[in-house]
């Protein structure tokens, strides 16, 4: 493999839809309906539009939208949330229409303590450090994130975090929004450890107690285990420090599908192992957007990496843009594309580096 990576560079969206005569579908309603189009799974961070999501608009005026479980209308997405898209991506590369949207809340509670002093200027909710940058938007409005940091009371003010997570745990958050809504209730997204049957786990990161007495686990018949990702909703308790669930979403079951299609290969991995086409229908394309986690080399030239979860690996074709294989490292916030999967990992077609 030529480690050093091939630049390519791509027209963006918007000149796309400058050029409307060409590319239809631009406008407020999405992608052209007479175009070839392609599955895909595609993760990030959205912009209100119907949703652009990693270069595509996608029409989400027919999608089936969730979030915690609870169905949601196209009103409720804004520029910033964290989304899952399962959907159709028009030839143009640009459009498409999507079928199903899942949106990922990281937290949402009464912060613990803030950070004012150094930057990142960050806050503390439920266990969970939130980062706050120039490009987080800020619901209501703030002039910066020192001013979001200063407008709140530790103990008293009440928010819900969207973001992308490092190898940390920390949330770097894309958008922030203030929580009045007192029937509203707690929310934490992680990984369980040490759980204890029908009874109780620690979150990760965090180390956040769960009590899951009286609560219901979704899908209906999943149990909570140790490395479970799980979206938790209920009461924390700041006096205990404990988490009160009244409902456990085990992710890994109930978001299945917005998960890549494990297990079915196509084409040639990164060891060069030949693939079986047989009875395989061409894979969905899959977009992912995050911070790399779980380099074991600098750069991660050898073995897997994650990705928002997601296994991922080098493969002999893989090519890079805005930067180059050098540059990936742990922490380096990525977009991945590719539809070929060596065993259970994706691997990478593309990797583009997501710069501040």
């Amino acid at each position: 493999m030529n480690k050093s990576g091939v630049i390519f560079n791509r027209l963006t969206f918007y000149v796309a839809c400058s050029l409307a005569a060409i590319v239809p579908g631009c406008g407020g309603g999405g992608g052209s309906t007479n175009s070839p189009s392609s599955a895909v799974l595609s993760s990030g961070v959205m912009t209100k539009g119907s949703v652009i999501l990693n270069g595509v608009h996608f029409d989400d005026s027919s999608a089936t939208i969730t979030c915690a479980g609870e169905s949601k209308t196209p009103a409720f997405l804004q520029t910033g949330m964290v989304v899952e898209v399962k959907g159709l991506r028009n030839q143009d590369g640009f459009t498409g229409v999507a079928q199903q949207v899942n949106v990922l809340t990281e937290v949402r509670g009464v912060i613990q303590s803030i950070n004012n002093s150094t930057p990142p200027f960050s806050f503390v909710a439920i266990g969970q450090t939130v980062l706050l940058d120039d490009s987080t938007v800020f619901e209501p409005g703030a002039a910066s994130p020192l001013d979001a940091v200063n407008s709140v009371i530790p103990g008293e003010t009440r928010v819900e975090a969207f973001g992308l997570r490092d190898a940390t745990g920390a949330i770097h958050a894309t958008r922030v929004r203030l929580v009045t809504d007192a029937t509203v209730q707690d929310e934490v997204r992680g990984t369980a450890s040490s759980a204890s049957l029908g009874q109780s786990f620690l979150l990760q990161p965090g180390n956040v107690s769960i009590d899951i007495t009286g609560a219901s686990v979704l899908p209906q018949g999943s149990t909570v285990s140790d490395g479970a990702s799980v979206q938790v909703q209920g009461t924390f308790d700041q006096n205990s420090e404990t988490f009160f669930a009244s409902q456990v979403i085990v992710e890994d079951v109930q978001n299945v599908a917005f998960h890549p299609h494990k297990g079915r290969h196509h084409g040639k991995g990164k060891h060069g192992k030949n693939h079986d086409k047989e009875g395989n229908h061409e894979e969905d394309e899959n977009e992912l957007e995050g911070f790399v986690t779980a380099c074991t080399d600098a750069p991660c030239g050898d073995g897997v990496f994650f990705v928002n979860g997601h296994a991922v690996e080098l493969g002999d074709s893989t090519r890079f843009e805005d930067g180059s294989f050098g540059d990936l490292n742990e922490g380096s916030r990525v977009e991945i594309e590719g539809k070929s999967f060596d065993g259970d990992v994706l691997v990478a077609g593309k990797i583009e580096f997501k710069r501040h």
